[in-house]
Protein backbone atom coordinates (compact mmCIF):
# COMPACT_ATOMS: atom_id res chain seq x y z
CA UNK A 1 0.00 0.00 0.00
CA UNK A 2 3.13 2.20 0.98
CA UNK A 3 4.62 1.49 -2.40
CA UNK A 4 1.40 2.62 -4.05
CA UNK A 5 1.15 5.44 -2.96
CA UNK A 6 4.45 6.88 -3.11
CA UNK A 7 3.87 5.76 -6.89
CA UNK A 8 0.66 7.94 -7.14
CA UNK A 9 3.03 10.97 -5.25
CA UNK A 10 5.67 10.16 -7.93
CA UNK A 11 3.10 10.23 -11.12
CA UNK A 12 1.31 13.24 -9.69
CA UNK A 13 4.29 15.30 -9.10
CA UNK A 14 5.13 14.53 -13.05
CA UNK A 15 1.90 15.49 -14.42
CA UNK A 16 0.89 18.19 -12.83
CA UNK A 17 4.64 19.84 -13.79
CA UNK A 18 2.49 19.43 -17.28
CA UNK A 19 -1.31 20.32 -16.23
CA UNK A 20 -0.29 23.13 -13.75
CA UNK A 21 -0.29 25.80 -16.84
CA UNK A 22 -3.87 24.60 -17.58
CA UNK A 23 -5.34 24.83 -14.39
CA UNK A 24 -6.26 21.52 -13.84
CA UNK A 25 -3.91 19.59 -11.53
CA UNK A 26 -4.71 16.53 -9.57
CA UNK A 27 -3.89 15.36 -6.22
CA UNK A 28 -4.25 11.48 -7.67
CA UNK A 29 -3.53 11.26 -11.10
CA UNK A 30 -4.36 7.73 -11.04
CA UNK A 31 -7.94 8.67 -10.61
CA UNK A 32 -7.45 12.34 -11.88
CA UNK A 33 -6.59 11.30 -15.52
CA UNK A 34 -10.04 10.24 -15.72
CA UNK A 35 -11.09 13.22 -14.82
CA UNK A 36 -11.89 16.72 -16.30
CA UNK A 37 -9.79 17.43 -19.32
CA UNK A 38 -6.30 16.53 -17.99
CA UNK A 39 -6.26 13.28 -20.06
CA UNK A 40 -6.69 15.82 -23.29
CA UNK A 41 -3.95 18.10 -21.72
CA UNK A 42 -1.48 15.66 -20.99
CA UNK A 43 -2.06 13.58 -24.57
CA UNK A 44 -1.46 17.65 -25.66
CA UNK A 45 1.40 18.33 -23.98
CA UNK A 46 3.27 15.12 -24.80
CA UNK A 47 2.54 15.14 -28.31
CA UNK A 48 1.63 19.00 -29.74
CA UNK A 49 -1.83 17.47 -30.58
CA UNK A 50 -5.09 16.25 -29.71
CA UNK A 51 -8.22 14.49 -31.03
CA UNK A 52 -10.93 16.93 -31.63
CA UNK A 53 -13.31 14.71 -29.74
CA UNK A 54 -11.66 14.02 -26.73
CA UNK A 55 -12.42 16.54 -24.30
CA UNK A 56 -14.00 16.86 -20.63
CA UNK A 57 -14.73 13.19 -19.04
CA UNK A 58 -16.84 14.31 -16.86
CA UNK A 59 -20.61 12.92 -17.13
CA UNK A 60 -19.63 10.52 -19.96
CA UNK A 61 -20.50 7.14 -19.41
CA UNK A 62 -18.57 4.21 -18.87
CA UNK A 63 -18.20 3.22 -22.26
CA UNK A 64 -17.33 6.63 -23.41
CA UNK A 65 -14.61 6.55 -21.07
CA UNK A 66 -13.27 3.03 -22.25
CA UNK A 67 -13.62 4.46 -26.05
CA UNK A 68 -11.00 7.86 -24.86
CA UNK A 69 -8.79 5.84 -23.33
CA UNK A 70 -8.17 4.31 -26.94
CA UNK A 71 -7.90 7.41 -28.47
CA UNK A 72 -5.85 8.15 -26.12
CA UNK A 73 -3.18 5.50 -26.28
CA UNK A 74 -3.25 5.17 -30.33
CA UNK A 75 -2.47 9.08 -30.33
CA UNK A 76 0.60 8.16 -28.15
CA UNK A 77 1.41 5.24 -30.44
CA UNK A 78 0.81 7.34 -33.28
CA UNK A 79 3.31 9.82 -32.26
CA UNK A 80 5.39 7.29 -31.24
CA UNK A 81 5.27 8.05 -27.48
CA UNK A 82 3.79 4.84 -26.45
CA UNK A 83 5.25 1.48 -28.29
CA UNK A 84 3.03 -0.33 -30.89
CA UNK A 85 3.73 -3.44 -29.33
CA UNK A 86 1.96 -2.00 -25.97
CA UNK A 87 -1.20 -3.40 -24.55
CA UNK A 88 -3.33 -1.07 -22.89
CA UNK A 89 -6.77 -2.79 -21.40
CA UNK A 90 -9.00 0.42 -21.96
CA UNK A 91 -11.53 -0.62 -19.58
CA UNK A 92 -9.14 -1.05 -16.40
CA UNK A 93 -7.62 1.72 -17.57
CA UNK A 94 -10.55 4.02 -16.96
CA UNK A 95 -11.14 2.27 -13.93
CA UNK A 96 -8.10 3.36 -12.25
CA UNK A 97 -5.77 0.28 -12.21
CA UNK A 98 -2.19 0.71 -11.58
CA UNK A 99 -1.19 -2.09 -12.99
CA UNK A 100 -3.05 0.20 -16.85
CA UNK A 101 -2.14 3.46 -16.02
CA UNK A 102 1.49 2.92 -14.25
CA UNK A 103 3.33 1.54 -16.96
CA UNK A 104 1.53 3.91 -19.62
CA UNK A 105 2.82 7.09 -17.35
CA UNK A 106 6.41 5.83 -16.66
CA UNK A 107 7.18 5.81 -20.25
CA UNK A 108 5.61 9.12 -20.89
CA UNK A 109 7.88 10.12 -17.56
CA UNK A 110 11.03 8.53 -19.35
CA UNK A 111 10.14 10.62 -22.46
CA UNK A 112 10.61 13.44 -20.36
CA UNK A 113 13.54 12.52 -18.72
CA UNK A 114 15.25 11.45 -21.70
CA UNK A 115 14.66 15.60 -23.43
CA UNK A 116 16.28 16.46 -20.28
CA UNK A 117 19.18 14.41 -20.06
CA UNK A 118 20.14 16.36 -23.56
CA UNK A 119 19.74 19.42 -21.42
CA UNK A 120 22.69 18.38 -18.91
CA UNK A 121 25.42 20.26 -20.37
CA UNK A 122 23.84 23.32 -19.39
CA UNK A 123 23.57 21.77 -15.46
CA UNK A 124 27.10 23.50 -15.06
CA UNK A 125 27.09 26.52 -16.65
CA UNK A 126 26.71 29.74 -14.43
CA UNK A 127 24.98 32.07 -16.64
CA UNK A 128 22.18 28.81 -17.10
CA UNK A 129 21.80 28.85 -13.21
CA UNK A 130 18.36 30.86 -13.06
CA UNK A 131 17.05 28.32 -15.50
CA UNK A 132 17.74 25.70 -13.46
CA UNK A 133 15.67 26.57 -10.18
CA UNK A 134 13.03 29.05 -11.43
CA UNK A 135 10.61 26.45 -13.23
CA UNK A 136 10.87 23.42 -15.09
CA UNK A 137 11.78 23.78 -18.88
CA UNK A 138 8.25 23.33 -21.13
CA UNK A 139 8.65 20.62 -24.01
CA UNK A 140 5.69 21.76 -26.73
CA UNK A 141 3.28 21.89 -27.51
CA UNK A 142 4.90 25.17 -28.43
CA UNK A 143 4.80 26.44 -32.37
CA UNK A 144 8.45 25.69 -33.79
CA UNK A 145 10.43 29.13 -34.72
CA UNK A 146 10.71 29.09 -38.18
CA UNK A 147 14.80 30.18 -38.16
CA UNK A 148 15.39 26.82 -36.09
CA UNK A 149 15.56 23.47 -38.27
CA UNK A 150 12.60 21.94 -38.14
CA UNK A 151 14.72 18.43 -36.35
CA UNK A 152 16.25 20.88 -33.99
CA UNK A 153 14.44 20.51 -30.16
CA UNK A 154 12.46 23.47 -29.07
CA UNK A 155 13.39 24.55 -25.33
CA UNK A 156 11.60 27.39 -23.69
CA UNK A 157 13.29 29.24 -21.08
CA UNK A 158 11.15 30.10 -16.99
CA UNK A 159 10.04 33.42 -18.95
CA UNK A 160 9.06 31.88 -22.15
CA UNK A 161 11.78 32.71 -24.72
CA UNK A 162 13.49 30.27 -26.83
CA UNK A 163 16.92 28.36 -25.75
CA UNK A 164 17.87 28.77 -29.14
CA UNK A 165 22.30 29.22 -28.97
CA UNK A 166 22.75 26.36 -27.19
CA UNK A 167 23.89 22.96 -28.20
CA UNK A 168 21.42 20.36 -27.67
CA UNK A 169 23.75 17.23 -27.32
CA UNK A 170 21.85 13.95 -28.77
CA UNK A 171 22.40 10.68 -27.46
CA UNK A 172 24.81 8.27 -29.07
CA UNK A 173 23.09 5.14 -27.57
CA UNK A 174 19.51 4.19 -25.94
CA UNK A 175 19.73 6.10 -22.35
CA UNK A 176 17.98 3.95 -19.67
CA UNK A 177 15.87 6.42 -17.65
CA UNK A 178 17.60 5.59 -14.48
CA UNK A 179 21.05 6.25 -15.92
CA UNK A 180 19.80 9.96 -17.21
CA UNK A 181 19.08 10.73 -13.94
CA UNK A 182 21.88 9.37 -12.30
CA UNK A 183 23.90 11.74 -14.99
CA UNK A 184 21.33 14.50 -14.26
CA UNK A 185 21.96 14.67 -10.43
CA UNK A 186 25.73 14.10 -10.78
CA UNK A 187 25.93 17.24 -13.21
CA UNK A 188 24.01 19.19 -10.55
CA UNK A 189 25.99 18.12 -7.28
CA UNK A 190 28.57 19.43 -9.45
CA UNK A 191 27.62 23.17 -9.52
CA UNK A 192 28.16 23.48 -5.42
CA UNK A 193 30.99 23.20 -3.19
CA UNK A 194 29.32 20.52 -0.91
CA UNK A 195 27.99 18.04 -4.05
CA UNK A 196 31.51 18.51 -5.58
CA UNK A 197 32.85 15.89 -2.68
CA UNK A 198 29.36 13.19 -3.65
CA UNK A 199 28.53 10.85 -6.53
CA UNK A 200 26.27 9.06 -6.87
CA UNK A 201 26.23 5.60 -8.22
CA UNK A 202 22.42 4.65 -8.50
CA UNK A 203 19.40 5.77 -7.24
CA UNK A 204 19.69 4.25 -4.28
CA UNK A 205 22.43 6.47 -3.20
CA UNK A 206 19.68 8.98 -2.73
CA UNK A 207 19.10 8.42 0.90
CA UNK A 208 22.76 10.12 1.88
CA UNK A 209 21.77 12.90 3.40
CA UNK A 210 25.05 14.65 1.76
CA UNK A 211 23.45 14.11 -1.35
CA UNK A 212 20.42 15.79 -0.37
CA UNK A 213 21.23 18.80 0.70
CA UNK A 214 24.31 19.02 -1.76
CA UNK A 215 20.69 19.13 -4.21
CA UNK A 216 18.96 21.45 -2.15
CA UNK A 217 21.58 24.20 -2.36
CA UNK A 218 22.65 23.43 -6.04
CA UNK A 219 18.49 23.72 -6.37
CA UNK A 220 17.60 26.77 -4.49
CA UNK A 221 20.52 28.21 -3.05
Amino acid sequence: MAETRASINGFTAWANVHLASEGCMSDNILTGIMEGERMKVLLQKMTGSVPKRLGSLDGLTASQKITRVDWFVDALKSSKKLPQYMKVDSQFFSLHSKEQVFPVLWILVESDIAKLWELVPLMGRPSNHQLRISHPFKFGPQPIVKTEPPSKPFYLTPDGAPLAQIHIRKPSKLVLAEEGMVEMINALLKTTLDGKRVKIEDLADMVDSRVLCALVNAIAP
